[in-house]
């Protein structure tokens, strides 16, 4: 039977965007499928935030997803020896 949560936010984590491939172990340990990481990027001096979903998590890796329109971007770590090491950015767009 499905599991009910109410009253409960999921955990939220906002990085700069250069920081994507550079979260800190600590905080990617922290983080459950469902959590938010909200990237921050400036374009023209205007304010852009992009909410990724942690949409794998298991002792060895996680993954955290970004969906649009015709846009979707999946970064993935890996856990080794004991640390997580950035994988690999997947990006997949509509052809046009």
């Amino acid at each position: 039977m499905a599991k009910v949560y109410t009253g409960i936010c999921p955990l939220r984590l906002e990085v700069e965007a250069s920081e994507m491939q550079s979260i800190a172990g600590v905080l990617l340990d922290d983080l459950e499928c469902g959590d938010i990481i909200v990237k921050h990027t400036k374009e023209d001096g205007k304010d852009l935030y992009h909410a990724y979903i942690v949409t794998h998590k298991q002792a060895t890796g996680i993954c955290f997803s970004y969906n649009t329109t015709g846009y979707s971007e999946t970064i993935s770590y890996d856990k080794i020896d004991g640390v997580w090491t950035y994988n690999s950015t997947d990006v997949w767009k509509v052809e046009e």
